[in-house]
C-alpha cells in the first residue's frame, strides 16, 4: 500500500515540505499517516514522495545520499515517527515548532523505485520480479536504514523493531496469489487496480480486462 505526496515548488529550496502528510479524510478521527501506517499483514504501507526537478538538480540534493529522485519511497513506519514527534512537540508546553514535514529532513528515511520495481536477485528470465524478491528487498532496505544514525546499538534497535509484515511470508498465506502484474476488480462500487509482483501459469491467474469491458 503506497500514499502519494508532493513537495512543494513555490517555496525556497530549504522550506520545501509535504503539506500533505497531515491530511485528515472527513470524518475521521485520525490522522492518514496514522491509519496508513497501521496497515496490517501482508501489507507492507510505504510512502511515495514526489519531488520537483528543481529539487532533484539543485547542488544542496544532486550527488549525495540518500539520493532525491523525482519518486522517492519510504516506510510508513518511519513516517510516522517524525509526524508523532512534531505533533508531540506541537502540544507541549512551551510549545516547538518541529520541521518533520520537510523534504531536508525526511530525507534520510528515503530510497529510490528500483526496491519494489528492480530488485536484486535471479529473475529466472521473467518480466517482473516473485513478490518474494520484492519482500526481501523492502526487508534489507528497512535493515539499512538507522534514521541518519550509524550507533551499533541504533542499528540492532532497527532490528529488532523491523516491522511482522517485512518478515518472510509462511507459505504464501494473505499475500496475493503469483500472476499478472496489473489486476482489475471491477466488482467493487469503485474499480480497482493492482499492481502486483509475481506471476503464474496456472488456474490462480485472474483475467486482465484493458477498461474496454467489463469481466463476467
Amino acid at each position: 500500500m503506497t500514499a502519494v505526496v508532493g513537495c512543494q515548488s513555490s517555496v525556497k529550496l530549504a522550506n520545501r515540505s509535504y503539506h500533505e502528510l497531515f491530511h485528515k479524510p472527513p470524518k475521521a478521527t485520525a490522522y492518514q499517516y496514522e491509519t496508513l501506517a497501521e496497515s496490517v499483514a501482508p501489507i507492507v504501507p510505504l510512502y511515495m514522495f514526489y519531488n520537483h526537478q528543481t529539487v532533484v538538480d539543485d547542488p544542496a540534493y544532486r550527488g549525495k545520499a540518500p539520493t532525491v529522485s523525482g519518486i522517492n519511497l519510504a516506510f510508513a513506519e518511519d513516517v510516522r515517527g517524525e509526524l508523532d514527534l512534531k505533533v508531540a512537540a506541537a502540544k507541549a508546553k512551551p510549545r516547538k515548532v518541529l520541521h518533520h514535514k520537510r523534504l531536508r529532513h525526511l530525507r534520510m528515511h528515503f530510497f529510490g523505485l528500483e526496491a519494489i520495481l528492480c530488485p536484486e536477485g535471479d529473475w529466472e528470465g521473467a518480466g517482473v520480479p516473485t513478490p518474494d524478491m520484492v519482500s526481501a528487498s523492502l526487508r534489507q532496505r528497512w535493515n539499512d536504514r538507522t534514521g541518519g544514525r550509524s550507533k551499533v546499538h541504533d542499528q540492532v534497535l532497527r532490528r529488532l523493531l523491523e516491522p511482522g509484515h517485512l518478515g518472510p511470508a509462511r507459505d504464501g498465506d494473505g499475500r496475493p496469489a503469483d500472476g499478472p502484474a496489473v489486476r482489475v476488480t471491477r466488482s467493487v462500487e469503485r474499480p480497482t487496480m493492482t499492481f502486483i509482483s509475481g506471476r503464474t501459469g496456472d488456474a490462480r491467474t485472474p483475467e486482465i480486462s484493458d477498461g474496454r469491458s467489463v469481466p463476467d
